[in-house]
């Protein structure tokens, strides 16, 4: 009797730990899938991190969070105070604001691989005057001020990434004043036209009119001037 009650208990614990060990398996395969498909749907921000030669972008690819934004919504508005830089995996945003006479001025177009986000109000903790707009269906990659700030603290060498993406906002924001003050708007749209030419069957041609400062004719009738050259 004694026996068969060892023999029974034995199977008992043999059929648990076999149990166990098909959990164990299950969650593994879950997690080493899902894993898998994360990796292959942050390839492009996988990327254009490994660009600036950090380490640990695994740890930091973590406190991304994926969002979708339909065409329309917005990534912010006045007086919001910008809480995420929004990496751009698929899509187009345009960032403007309304002037006294409430007219639209259209700051800046961003596609694929540029960030949605007024770093003024990001990294200043301010109230934006910017509306930042998705005029696709779009997907980005957000990172909070918060988790960003945490990141610094645990891995030292991502405030030299934070330093290297602010430095290129600063630049393409001086860029951006110099052509403004020097260059005349067939420059101006000749350079849009070699650097992203995209633009030009994504969005509507009044608002590249508006990003440039031009009128909508004007627009039509020097573009056809410069690519018949």
């Amino acid at each position: 009797m004694s026996g068969t009650s060892n023999s029974h208990f034995s199977l008992c614990q043999i059929n648990a730990t076999f149990h166990q060990a098909l959990l164990y398996f299950h969650d593994a395969v879950l997690s080493a899938i899902r894993n898998s498909y994360v990796a292959s749907d942050m390839k492009n921000l996988t990327h254009y991190l490994n660009q600036f030669g950090i380490n640990q972008t695994d740890q930091l690819l973590q406190l991304f969070t994926r969002r979708i934004v339909p065409k329309g919504s917005m990534l912010l508005r006045p007086p919001q105070i910008e809480n995420a830089i929004s990496y751009i995996d698929k899509g187009l945003f345009r960032l403007y604001l309304i002037d006294d006479n409430g007219k639209e001025i259209i700051t800046d177009l961003l596609v694929e691989n540029e960030f949605a986000t007024n770093y003024i109000s990001f990294v200043a903790r301010r109230p934006s005057s910017i509306y930042v707009e998705a005029l696709e269906d779009s997907i980005v990659y957000e990172i909070s001020y918060q988790s960003l700030q945490t990141a610094y603290l645990a891995y030292p060498q991502f405030e030299r990434l934070g330093r290297l993406i602010t430095e290129q906002y600063l630049m393409r924001l001086v860029d951006m004043v110099e052509k403004l003050k020097t260059q005349k708007s067939p420059d101006s749209l000749r350079d849009l036209l070699l650097v992203k030419p995209e633009l030009f069957q994504r969005i509507p041609q009044y608002q590249l009119a508006s990003y440039l400062g031009i009128s909508p004719e004007w627009l039509s009738k020097t573009r056809k001037k410069i690519l018949s050259k």
